[in-house]
């Protein structure tokens, strides 16, 4: 109460945060701030430092960081001009709340269920006929149920920038176990989609979605974060001795995807997960994989000519027409060294994802796991 009281629930009003999620029945009373009702502290503190003048003489800089000094604490943590993909340290994103993300997940995780439960009853109680909100409202329960794991990933390969003026270390790393826990709750996420799938009145809302397919689970993994953070947890590992190498994390990475296959059974769709690990995770993250399985690509699928030309059309948009793919937007940029050394270990798991791939046995899985398989062996060149 007393700190929000204060400072309010956010450093900038421009970070995205309007309601307080975290709290709880009888907060308000005891004094906590249940919404975003002031300028932050480091909008004031950006508003003195850009606008404050000084007596002519002055050494302008040496002011400048003597008012920089002295603006420190949570209520100043606020990084504006760094998105999530590109992120390092998960303190200061738009959007968050409070110091533990994993209530925050939680929190906002029960509300979504709360109001899958209950919309049906309450849009139809209030005698609402508007479709376009029907089908609104369902779609942002979708893009939430996406939205809210990718909450965590920044925890991965996450870094703490510190103030070594204050004897703080440059760069401290989240510790192991957070890591590794965000990456368990963000992979659950998409099993656990049944709160919004056993709303079937609810779902017939939306003008997209009828029910919740495969490619609506298992986009998660695409869309929950974990496969932008490959060169992160890199980068942890090497500037901050994070004690969870590039080399642990595809190893757990690769075990959660295969977890049932290699307990003999393969759950329905699981073959597209496993194609999404391989195609947007160790080949999109790898130049060196990615472009053997681009050459195998144009070398194998047939090429129609160009009806204007006679010469033959690309495949894909030549690199020059298209510079930013969806892919490659995510992937945040790290030093080349970086990058260079843990080339091996990429092309090592996607080695042993094969490996475990081609041991099944089993005739109809091994026939479900012939395109994931394929694309592996493409970007290995064992084809």
């Amino acid at each position: 109460p007393a700190f929000t009281k204060v400072h309010g629930l956010t450093a900038s009003v421009t970070d995205d945060v309007l309601f307080n999620l975290l709290a709880r029945p009888g907060d308000r009373e005891r004094g906590v701030v249940t919404t975003s009702d002031k300028i932050g502290a480091y909008d004031k503190f950006a508003i003195e430092w850009l606008y404050r003048t000084f007596p002519a003489g002055t050494d302008e800089r040496a002011a400048l960081d003597r008012i920089v000094a002295q603006h420190d604490g949570p209520q100043y943590r606020f990084l504006p001009l760094q998105t999530r993909a590109s992120q390092a340290d998960p303190r200061s994103l738009s959007g968050d709340l409070g110091n533990d993300p994993f209530e925050l997940y939680d929190t906002q995780m029960n509300r979504l269920r709360y109001v899958a439960d209950h919309l049906f009853g309450w849009v139809e109680g209030a005698g609402l006929e508007n479709d376009g909100f029907r089908e609104l409202v369902t779609e942002w329960l979708f893009l939430q149920a996406w939205a809210v794991p990718r909450g965590l990933s920044n925890l991965i390969g996450g870094i703490y920038l510190g103030d070594p003026s204050r004897g703080e270390p440059k760069y401290a790393a989240v510790p192991r176990e957070t890591q590794e826990r965000a990456v368990r709750t963000i992979y659950a996420a998409f099993y656990d989609m049944d709160w919004l799938d056993r709303n079937k009145d609810l779902l017939q809302y939306s003008g997209a979605n009828r029910g919740i397919t495969l490619m609506s689970r298992f986009n998660v993994l695409g869309q929950g974060g974990i496969l932008s953070r490959f060169n992160w947890v890199a980068l942890a590992d090497e500037w901050a001795g994070s004690g969870y190498p590039l080399d642990d994390f595809l190893n757990d990475l690769t075990d959660l995807v295969t977890d049932n296959l290699r307990h003999g059974r393969l759950l329905e769709g699981e073959e597209f997960l496993i194609g999404v690990y391989i195609s947007m995770g160790l080949i999109g993250n790898d130049p060196v994989l990615r472009g053997r399985y681009d050459e195998h690509f144009h070398k194998s699928a047939p090429i129609p000519l160009d009806a204007g030309t006679g010469r033959k059309a690309a495949a894909f948009p030549a690199e020059e027409d298209f510079p930013v793919t969806a892919l490659r937007a995510r992937i945040p940029a790290v030093p080349q060294a970086v990058s260079d050394a843990t080339a091996s270990v990429r092309a090592a798991q996607l080695e042993r994802l094969a490996g475990i791939l081609r041991s099944v046995r089993e005739p109809a899985l091994a026939r479900r796991l012939g395109y994931p398989l394929s694309v592996a062996d493409a970007a290995l060149g064992n084809n």
